[in-house]
């Protein structure tokens, strides 16, 4: 197993976590619908996501560290990770709610990670 691969599951963790916020699916659908058709909502909300990609940088930087794994290859990892997400929310709203948002992340960093 890469020395990485606990990097990507930990992402995946928090993400699962941020999705279980939500009651239901059919809550989680409205809020992610809101917010990514709302210009006002959809820019702040990058803007909180950059600002968490920033605060989880030294973390996942110093849990890699051992591996030799550098300031650049954790940037990429914490971005691409969030790009899959947002990849994946995106799906999961074109498909009116359809699927596990999780399973459309894990496919999308599959693609990703080749």
């Amino acid at each position: 197993m890469p020395a990485d691969a606990g990097a990507w599951e930990a992402l995946r963790a928090a993400f699962k976590a941020a999705l279980s916020l939500h009651a239901t699916p059919e809550e989680g659908l409205q809020r992610f619908r809101l917010v990514h058709h709302t210009d006002s909502l959809r820019a702040a909300y990058l803007g909180k996501r950059v600002r968490c990609q920033e605060e989880l940088l030294p973390l996942l930087e110093a849990g890699l560290a051992p591996s030799g794994t550098g300031r650049a290859e954790a940037r990429a990892i914490v971005v691409s990770a969030f790009a899959c997400f947002d990849a994946a929310i995106a799906t999961w709203l074109e498909g009116d709610g359809q699927g596990d948002i999780l399973d459309l992340y894990d496919r999308g960093l599959a693609a990703v990670r080749g």
